[in-house]
């Protein structure tokens, strides 16, 4: 009887501590201001219990296999409100360097009471994401509004992986960097895109030899094409000759100048405003990016934050 009794008090321990961990809340000791060796928070996290622990864990896998892909954390997190913090950005910065995140990473936050939202980016992700922030921020928009948090976790870490694989390719010169201003019609989701190439399959196979080849004989077709043609025409002028001056075309005398002088007539200025050199991030409703600033541990970051 005891034996059968020990045996159930156990497996019911073995469950309850399996199960234990799904019902753990995320903590927040990162607020005491220490950067610890190693990361301590997974890259997703959800103060608010509004995702479930499945959608959590399928979050967490898709986050994880992308930063080991790129080398780079891609985190996010839903919160309330912004707690004892002035500024969305000031508690992603936070967030991301006490939970001891790596050197190189993107962090997305979301707050669903003050409905604010903050993307804070630190070491080489700066420049990957400095042109896109807006961009990454206006695709997931609808979700946003609509209360869709896990839907735009989904969509921001697709966002991520599709702006890292083009900006891999452009640095290994091979693909294309989509330029967000001035490429209207790249989609980011598309591969057969006509400006992608991820895998360079569209290089040239001319050889230098060829190319050199080609481009003597265009020379040489172009002046011989000019000398015909001029010869051609200059062979039809038989009554115009040569003359060194001007003299024959003129009138004597017809023309006599009696005085000159000049005339003022006025004068136009045009100014123009000298452009600061703020290097802070931008915020408000809508949102907004720019430049680099400092977080409370003295790292530095990109990124921005505003209203949803």
């Amino acid at each position: 009887m005891i034996k059968k009794l020990t045996a159930v008090f156990t497996a019911a321990l073995i469950t309850f501590c399996m199960a234990f961990p799904a019902f753990a809340e995320a903590n927040k000791n990162w607020q005491n201001g220490e950067i610890p060796d190693v990361r301590e928070q997974p890259r997703a996290v959800d103060y608010t219990d509004t995702f479930s622990d499945a959608e959590l864990k399928k979050l967490n896998s898709k986050l994880d296999t992308l930063s080991e892909k790129w080398r780079t954390d891609i985190v996010c997190l839903l919160d309330y409100d912004l707690g004892s913090y002035d500024t969305a950005t000031e508690y992603a910065d936070d967030y991301y360097d006490y939970n001891g995140f790596a050197e190189n990473g993107i962090l997305f936050a979301v707050f669903t009471e003050s409905r604010d939202w903050a993307i804070s980016t630190k070491g080489d992700a700066i420049d990957t994401f400095e042109n896109y922030e807006n961009d990454i921020v206006d695709y997931l928009t609808d979700d946003l509004s609509d209360d869709d948090f896990y839907s735009a976790f989904i969509a921001y870490a697709d966002r991520c992986d599709s702006l890292l694989k083009s900006a891999d390719s452009a640095v290994n010169g091979d693909g294309y960097l989509p330029d967000k201003d001035n490429d209207d019609h790249y989609d980011y989701n598309d591969g057969n895109d006509f400006n992608f190439d991820p895998a360079g399959t569209t290089k040239s196979k001319l050889d230098g030899k060829t190319i050199l080849i080609a481009v003597a004989i265009s020379v040489v077709i172009g002046i011989a094409s000019g000398f015909i043609g001029t010869g051609i025409m200059r062979s039809k002028l038989k009554s115009v000759k040569y003359q060194s001056g001007a003299a024959d075309y003129v009138v004597p005398n017809s023309f006599k100048m009696h005085a000159s002088k000049d005339i003022y007539l006025y004068s136009t200025v045009t100014k123009t405003e000298r452009p600061t050199d703020n290097n802070t991030h931008s915020g408000g409703s809508g949102g907004g990016f720019g430049g680099t600033h400092i977080s409370s541990s003295g790292s530095m970051h990109g990124g921005g934050s505003g209203k949803f």
